[in-house]
């Protein structure tokens, strides 16, 4: 990134965000992921981390937030695109998920690769982020696209 019921968007008559559920992350990405652990929670937004700390380890982080300013997206990215040097990774521009959408691909070791894609639909961000699984990175663009609505 996806699912059914895995939206960007607040239920009816909430304020908050909550974490897609770990079937609807791992049907969507094509993997099984264990249940989330919430961080970085707000009425705007939230952060959920799928990780599993038994061989072999996965993690997956997604971030929903609202409101962002409409040039938050292009302001991160490049940002993250000047610290390219010295993170090994830097962002290619993508089209077709939401307004703007960036991704990324890295080797972490010789048997793990990291992925995932920044992305922005009006002022909705998603992020999403893989390490250690098997899912690609057009199943992580799908999710994200899905997330976005």
């Amino acid at each position: 990134m996806a699912a059914s019921t895995a939206t960007a968007t607040p239920a009816s008559g909430t304020s908050t965000v909550s974490c897609p559920s770990a079937s609807d992350v791992g049907g969507a990405l094509g993997i099984t992921v264990p249940a989330p652990t919430t961080y970085g929670t707000s009425a705007a937004g939230i952060s959920c981390n799928y990780l599993s700390e038994t061989p072999p380890v996965l993690d997956v982080v997604v971030s929903i937030v609202h409101g962002i300013p409409t040039a938050y997206l292009s302001t991160a990215e490049a940002s993250m695109q000047a610290d390219a040097t010295t993170t090994g990774f830097g962002f290619t521009a993508l089209s077709g998920v939401g307004d703007q959408a960036y991704t990324y691909s890295y080797t972490v070791t010789a048997t793990e690769t990291a992925l995932g894609i920044i992305a922005v639909k009006g002022t909705t961000f998603v992020g999403i982020a893989c390490t250690g699984t098997t899912t690609s990175l057009s199943k992580v663009e799908a999710y994200a696209s899905q997330l976005l609505g």
